[in-house]
């Protein structure tokens, strides 16, 4: 008589305590996969599809079962296509990984003494499942990379029925989605907790299949922008409603602080604010307070910013860091966590495996500006005083007092 899936899976992880160590350990994974380079980065700040080739490997599967769960992904395999009577004819439902996943979110469910943290590991597992789907469909939909300016296009023809156009980035999306698994109103929370296998089967088609249906859609309405040959030129990065003006109305929507730089940054008094030199050239090692004003003071006179300069540098500047401190879980009261902006974007915009076009182009024209500014030409100077004007762009849009 074939087990259930769950006395399978308490067979392999008898070893393993469901608690805030595993907790931790998951977050660990989650947060490793969304560093393994700037493309997984900018992919879950973004609003775009198929420009961001990622990929949930076999390697990635590895350290799955064996760095995080000590699980031997073979063995576990074997007992659960042999003793279960799961369905093997469904690649998604019968994946491994997917089994595993919600059999872990069922161990938290049922564990009391954790569940003051429970919506908060349940989202890590979420956003694990999410990114495996993803990873799949990317590989089965986009073969090859997609031209950023035929995805915005594809963006821009999006209506507000789509979760990505509501929300403006995927992290945001899978974010959104994870309450699906949330107590006590997610809508698969009663199937995860008892998790007979045909309820596991169940509730894992119904996840992947959410997401499955939202790459579809939007790669149909992407054929048929390819077969018509629209892209969107523009180099500003405000996103626009379906009125062609209206503004989307999040805490971290970065409309508002593209906006307020306009207004201010060709007035030196409103722009240059010594307070903010001030914290970035305390804070960041071989920041002369001197240099950094006079390029801003440089930047206000002689340089005339508006949204159709094709150095659009303030717009990329704030988009880049309002898409990166998203996967950071910071999409609101940016002045509360200053310090730790400053530290995540100067990493950020600093490694020189920033693969964003945009950010590139912005550096090197900051950078060039810099040594007009200053007349300095030693490269790491030049590249901290740029780095730090981006800082400063994006510390004086939140400070505008």
């Amino acid at each position: 008589m074939a087990k259930q899936l769950v006395e399978v899976c308490d067979e392999h992880f008898k070893h393993i305590k469901f608690d805030a160590s595993l907790y931790k350990k998951i977050q660990k994974f989650r947060i490793s996969w969304v560093n393994k380079s700037d493309i997984y980065v900018d992919f879950l700040g973004s609003n775009l599809l198929g420009v961001h080739p990622i990929r949930f490997s076999s390697v990635d599967e590895d350290m799955w079962f064996v760095d995080t769960l000590g699980i031997d992904a073979n063995d576990f395999k074997y007992d659960i296509y042999n003793k279960t009577d799961i369905d093997k004819t469904r690649a998604v439902s019968s994946n491994i990984v997917y089994l595993s996943i919600v059999y872990i979110m069922h161990k938290f469910m049922n564990n009391h003494k954790m569940h003051r943290k429970l919506n908060d590991i349940l989202e890590e597992l979420y956003y694990v499942f999410a990114y495996k789907v993803m990873g799949s469909l990317m590989s089965h939909y986009f073969k090859f990379d997609t031209d950023e300016a035929i995805a915005k296009a594809v963006y821009e023809r999006l209506s507000n029925k789509f979760l990505i156009k509501k929300l403006g980035s995927w992290h945001a999306v899978f974010e959104y989605r994870s309450g699906d698994v949330k107590p006590p109103k997610g809508l698969h929370v009663k199937r995860i907790t008892t998790l007979k296998t045909d309820d596991a089967e169940r509730a894992i088609a119904d996840l992947q299949g959410r997401l499955r249906e939202t790459v579809k859609n939007i790669y149909e309405i992407l054929i048929d922008v390819r077969e018509k040959n629209e892209r969107v030129h523009s180099t500003t990065l405000i996103e626009k409603g379906e009125d062609g003006d209206s503004i989307k109305d999040h805490a971290d929507n970065p409309s508002s602080y593209i906006s307020y730089i306009y207004g201010i940054v060709n007035v030196q008094n409103d722009f240059v604010n010594d307070d903010i030199v001030h914290l970035l050239s305390s804070s960041i090692k071989n920041l002369d307070a001197k240099n950094l004003t006079t390029t801003l003071k440089y930047l206000t006179n002689e340089v005339k910013v508006n949204q159709n300069d094709k150095n659009n540098f303030v717009a990329v500047t704030i988009e880049s860091a309002i898409s990166y401190l998203r996967v950071r879980n910071i999409t609101s009261d940016y002045n509360k966590h200053v310090i730790e902006i400053m530290e995540y974007l100067k990493n950020y915009w600093s490694s020189s495996s920033v693969k964003n076009k945009e950010i590139k182009k912005t550096k090197k024209y900051l950078f060039d500006l810099t040594n007009k500014a200053t007349g300095k030409r030693t490269k790491w100077l030049l590249s901290t005083i740029s780095i730090s004007v981006m800082l400063y762009i994006f510390i004086r849009s939140v400070y505008r007092r």
